[in-house]
C-alpha cells in the first residue's frame, strides 16, 4: 500500500517538525494518539495551570481529527504539513446506556462540538448494537437526554447543553407497542413502528397480515382506523413520530363501523343491534332499517306515519346529514319513532274541556295554539274587554314561549297539554346582572313607559345593594346595555329599544383603579373614582390628603391627572367622559406654574386700576348731575328669535353655565350655575325671579353670598348659551309669543 509521506509541526514544542509516512486507511486518531504518546517527542499532558491538554490535527485550518476518521477521506498529499495543536480538555464525561443491549452502560467523553449523528453512529459501530430487527427491518438509532431526542432537535453537543455525569440512552427507533384488533375478537398482536413510517400504509400491512373482511356481511366495503387514547390517530397524523405513541402502549384497529342500539318506539320498543357507518345518509339509515322491521306505514286513523332517528333527546334526521356529524359512537342508544304525537289538550278557558290531538314534531307551537284557538273558537278578550293570549303549557312550564317546534320539547304520546289565557303582556323580559352584589343575576319585566331611573332605585332598595363603598362614600347606580350608560341617555325603556331576552348590568358609578404619584417615588395607591365627579377637585382632593408639595424652591407647583399619555384634568371635565375603567393606572405628576407680569405685579396694577375706575365714575356723577338722560326702556317685539347680549369676564378660560327655566303663571323663575374653571369663584343654584307686571320685567336676586364670589351675570328669558371669541356669553331667547319688556339701567 503507499504511504503518503507528511511532515508533522508540533505548536506545543515551538514548531518541532517530523517526518512520517501514514497508510491512506489508517486512522487519524490512532496515529495522533502514537504522536502523543510518543516518548522521543514528549508533549505536555497539562498546561501551566494544571489543566489537563488534549491534542488536535490541523490541516489547512480545519481539525482533521474530528472531521474524518481515515487520511484516505482527506484531501492529504505528499509534502502535506499538519500541525499538532494542544487544547484545554473541555469534553463533557458522560454515561451511555444502550437500550438495545440490555441497557448496557457505557462511559464516553463527549467533544461539544463534534456531530451528534457521528457520534452515535460511532458507538453503534463500536458495541456491534443490532443492524437489523428480527423482522429483518433495518433499525436505525437516536441519542436521548431526559427523555428528550437529541439527536433530532441538535446538530452538536454544545447545542444540547449536556454537562459532566448527564445519563444518556441511545436506543433504536422502533416503537414497542400492542394492536388490538377490534373485528378480530380483540385479538392482541406485538409489533415494532417504524417512527417516520405512514401510519395508513402500516394499517393497510396489518388488515393484509391478518386477514381483516374487506367486505362486512351485506357487502359494504369497510374501511380500518388506528386507534389511540380515544383519538383516530390515523386520520389526524401521517407518522407515528408525530404522535405520542410510546414503547408499551395499546393501539386498536378498528373498522368504520359504529355498534349501537336502536329502539324502535313503534314496536313496543323492541331494541335491535346495529353497525352504523359514519359516512351513511341517517334518513337512508332510517327508511331502511323500517323496511327490514316492518314498522307500521299508517296510523290508527289511516293519517301515513314518517320516522326519525332521535339520539340523546335530539332529532338527529332533521339536524344532521350523516351518522359522522352527530357524533354517534360504540355503545350509543338511539331511538326511531313516528313524527306524529299523540296527546290530549286541556282547554283551561272552556271548563277544561279536553280534545284528542296529533301534533307534528317540526310544527310551530304557536301556530298549533292559534288554530285550536280558532277551532274551538276560545274568548277573545275576558269579561272585562281586556285582550286575552294563549299559551300551550306542559309540567308546569310554558312551552309555547319556552321552545319553537315540538321536537325540541320531550313530548311522547298520551301526554296531557293545557291551553290557557293571559291577558296580553307588553311588558320585555329580561335578565339584569348586579355588579356590586357578586354579578347576581335576576331576571325583570320591564315596563317599557316606565322611567330606567325610578326602575333602578327600584331594584336598588329590593337587593339591598351598598349605598356606600367601604370608604363611606356614597354610592350611585346606573343601568348599562351593550356597553352603554341608558340610564343617562334615555328616560323610559321603550327609547332603549329593549327586547325579551336582552342582558343588562346595574353598577355603581365607582371605577377602581391605580394611582401612581409621580412627586412620591411612584407611590401607588388604590381609588375608587366616582364617575360623575370633577377631574380637577378630586386631583386636588388627592394631593391635600397626600401632602404633596405646593412649591418647589419658591416656585408653585400645579398637578395633573396623566392617563395614556394624555393630562385628562385638563382636556376633561367628569371621568365619565374619558376613557378610565376598572383597573387601569393613572399618573399624578406636578408642573411649575409660570406666573404672567400681570399676575405678579398684581397688587400694584390692581391699586392703578382701582383709582382709574374711581375717576370715571367721579366724572360720571358730576355729568349725570348736569345732564341727567331720560329713563331709558327696550322694548322686544313679538319675534321667534330674540338676542340680547350680556358681558361676562373678558378671559380666554372656560366657563360653565348651566340653566333650567319654570314657567308659573306670569312669573318666570330662573335657576343657574356657574362654574369658573381654574378659580374660586363657585356660584350654584342662584335665584332670578322676573316679574311681568306692568308691563315690566323686575329683577328679585338674594345678593347675600360670600364675599369673594362675586355676581356675574344676570340671565333674562330662556335659550341657549354660547361662548363669544370675546369671551361673552350670547343667550338666544324664545319669547314664547308673549310681548316681554327688558328694563335697562
Amino acid at each position: 500500500m503507499k504511504l503518503i509521506r507528511i511532515e508533522i509541526k508540533i505548536e506545543d514544542l515551538n514548531n518541532r517538525k517530523i517526518k512520517m509516512g501514514v497508510p491512506p486507511n489508517s486512522s487519524i486518531n490512532e496515529v495522533k494518539e502514537r504522536i502523543i504518546k510518543n516518548p522521543k517527542i514528549n508533549l505536555p499532558i497539562k498546561n501551566n495551570n494544571g489543566i489537563k491538554l488534549s491534542y488536535g490535527l490541523w490541516f489547512n485550518n480545519e481539525n482533521i481529527a474530528v472531521k474524518y476518521k481515515t487520511f484516505a477521506e482527506t484531501n492529504l498529499k505528499n509534502d502535506d504539513i499538519i500541525v499538532v495543536k494542544s487544547k484545554e480538555d473541555n469534553r463533557i464525561d458522560v454515561q451511555i446506556r444502550l437500550d438495545d443491549l440490555e441497557n448496557k452502560i457505557i462511559k464516553c467523553k463527549l467533544e461539544p462540538n463534534e456531530s451528534i449523528n457521528n457520534t452515535v453512529k460511532q458507538i453503534v459501530d463500536e458495541t456491534k448494537l443490532p443492524i437489523n430487527d428480527n423482522n429483518g427491518i433495518k433499525l436505525s438509532y437516536d441519542l436521548w437526554s431526559n427523555n428528550e431526542n437529541i439527536t433530532v432537535k441538535y446538530k452538536i453537543f454544545a447545542e444540547a447543553n449536556l454537562k459532566n455525569g448527564d445519563f444518556l440512552v441511545i436506543k433504536s427507533k422502533k416503537i414497542d407497542v400492542q394492536i388490538q384488533l377490534e373485528d378480530l375478537n380483540n385479538k392482541i398482536i406485538k409489533l415494532k413502528l417504524d417512527p417516520n413510517k405512514s401510519i395508513n400504509d402500516t394499517v393497510k400491512q396489518i388488515v393484509v397480515e391478518e386477514k381483516l373482511q374487506i367486505v362486512d356481511n351485506n357487502g359494504v366495503k369497510l374501511s380500518y382506523y388506528l386507534w389511540f387514547n380515544n383519538e383516530n390517530i390515523a386520520v389526524k397524523y401521517k407518522t407515528f413520530a408525530e404522535t405520542n405513541v410510546k414503547d408499551g402502549d395499546i393501539l386498536v384497529i378498528k373498522s368504520n363501523r359504529i355498534n349501537v342500539q336502536i329502539r324502535l318506539d313503534d314496536l313496543n320498543n323492541k331494541i335491535i343491534s346495529r353497525k352504523l357507518y359514519p359516512n351513511k345518509s341517517i334518513n337512508d339509515t332510517v327508511k331502511q332499517i323500517v323496511d327490514e322491521t316492518e314498522l307500521p306505514i299508517n296510523d290508527n286513523n289511516g293519517i301515513k306515519l314518517s320516522y326519525d332517528l332521535w339520539f340523546n333527546n335530539e332529532n338527529i334526521t332533521v339536524k344532521y346529514k350523516i351518522f359522522a356529524e352527530a357524533n354517534v359512537k360504540d355503545g350509543d342508544i338511539l331511538v326511531i319513532k313516528s313524527k306524529e304525537i299523540d296527546i290530549q289538550i286541556r282547554l283551561d278557558d272552556l271548563n277544561n274541556k279536553i280534545i284528542s290531538r296529533k301534533l307534528y314534531p317540526n310544527k310551530s307551537i304557536n301556530d298549533t295554539v292559534k288554530q285550536i284557538v280558532d277551532e274551538e273558537k276560545l274568548p277573545i278578550n275576558d269579561n272585562s274587554g281586556v285582550r286575552l293570549s294563549y299559551d300551550l303549557w306542559f309540567n308546569n312550564e310554558n312551552i309555547a314561549e319556552k321552545y319553537e317546534t315540538f321536537a325540541e320539547t320531550n313530548l311522547k304520546n298520551g301526554d296531557i297539554l293545557v291551553i290557557k289565557s293571559k291577558e296580553v303582556d307588553n311588558k320585555i323580559d329580561v335578565q339584569i346582572r348586579l355588579d356590586n352584589l357578586n354579578n347576581k343575576i335576576i331576571k325583570r319585566k320591564l315596563d317599557p313607559n316606565k322611567s330606567i331611573n325610578n326602575t333602578v332605585k327600584q331594584i336598588i332598595n329590593e337587593m339591598k345593594l351598598p349605598i356606600n363603598d367601604n370608604n363611606g362614600i356614597k354610592l350611585s347606580y346606573s343601568l348599562w346595555f351593550n356597553n352603554e350608560n341608558i340610564a343617562e341617555k334615555y328616560e323610559t325603556f321603550a327609547e332603549a329599544n329593549l327586547k325579551n331576552g336582552d342582558f343588562l348590568v346595574i353598577k355603581s358609578n365607582k371605577i377602581d383603579v391605580q394611582i401612581r404619584f409621580d412627586d412620591l417615588n411612584n407611590k401607588i395607591i388604590r381609588r375608587k373614582l366616582d364617575s360623575n365627579k370633577s377631574i380637577s377637585n378630586t386631583v386636588e382632593q388627592i394631593v391635600d390628603e397626600m401632602k404633596l408639595p405646593r412649591k418647589n424652591n419658591g416656585v408653585k407647583l400645579s398637578y395633573g391627572l396623566w392617563f395614556d399619555n394624555e393630562n385628562i384634568a385638563v382636556k376633561y371635565k367628569i371621568f365619565a367622559e374619558t376613557n378610565v375603567k376598572e383597573n387601569d393606572i393613572l399618573v399624578i405628576k406636578s408642573e411649575e406654574i409660570k406666573e404672567s407680569f400681570l399676575k405678579k405685579n398684581a397688587i400694584y396694577i390692581s391699586i392703578g386700576f382701582l383709582g382709574f375706575i374711581a375717576l370715571i365714575f367721579i366724572a360720571i356723577f358730576l355729568i349725570n348731575m348736569f345732564n341727567k338722560p331720560p329713563e331709558k326702556k327696550i322694548v322686544y317685539k313679538k319675534e321667534n328669535f330674540i338676542k340680547h347680549y350680556f358681558a361676562g369676564f373678558i378671559d380666554t378660560k372656560e366657563k360653565v353655565l348651566k340653566i333650567s327655566i319654570k314657567e308659573i303663571n306670569d312669573d318666570w323663575i330662573i335657576t343657574y350655575d356657574l362654574s369658573y374653571l381654574g378659580d374660586t369663584i363657585r356660584m350654584k343654584n342662584r335665584e332670578a325671579k322676573i316679574d311681568t307686571s306692568n308691563n315690566e320685567i323686575i329683577f328679585h336676586e338674594d345678593d347675600s353670598d360670600n364675599k369673594e364670589e362675586e355676581k356675574i351675570i344676570d340671565i333674562l328669558g330662556k335659550g341657549e348659551l354660547n361662548k363669544t371669541p370675546l369671551g361673552k356669553i350670547e343667550v338666544i331667547l324664545k319669547n314664547k309669543n308673549k310681548l316681554l319688556k327688558f328694563e335697562e339701567k
